[in-house]
């Protein structure tokens, strides 16, 4: 699974779109031009039966959270200057950070849509909701992205954005 920001699109995009659609073997695969050779990549995971997940990979990224002994001592420690962080593990605006062990263990940031009925693959492709959520999530990501590289007090945190 490729994180959340790419320099190669991996696909084609249709007469001037940006953007376009992977399918792959347990998730398709969201491709949006972002600017000039910068591509964020989203995915739809189907989590149950009228569920889905829209997930940006964050690689082993959060690995700095999980790892960590104290999490509320961490927490304090970046609650003003990242509070994006704050809300995405306390999960209060409903993104979270999942962990896909079919994945090698890749984490990132998610966002679960219910829908009202069962959806084959092409139908939750142009779903509004779906595609609101997808955009809901990069946006998220980005925001999150950039609060970390400018205002994170772990110089750590902001040089281990390379791994994106």
């Amino acid at each position: 699974m490729r994180n959340f920001l790419s320099n190669t699109a991996g696909a084609t995009f249709f007469k001037g779109e940006t953007r376009t659609i992977i399918i792959r073997k347990d998730y398709i695969e969201y491709v949006i031009k972002l600017s000039k050779g910068t591509f964020g990549i989203i995915n739809l995971i189907v989590t149950g039966p009228k569920q889905v997940s829209l997930f940006c990979s964050w690689g082993n990224y959060f690995d700095r959270v999980h790892n960590h002994e104290d999490l509320d001592k961490l927490f304090k420690m970046i609650e003003k200057q990242c509070p994006t962080v704050i809300d995405l593990f306390t999960v209060k605006s409903g993104f979270e950070c999942i962990t896909l062990p079919d994945e090698n263990n890749v984490s990132g940031v998610a966002k679960r849509v219910d829908l009202d009925v069962l959806l084959n693959t092409y139908e939750l492709v142009g779903n509004a909701a779906v595609t609101a959520t997808m955009i809901e999530v990069l946006n998220y990501s980005c925001k999150l992205y950039n609060e970390i590289l400018k205002s994170c007090p772990f110089e750590g945190w902001k040089t281990g954005l390379r791994e994106i």
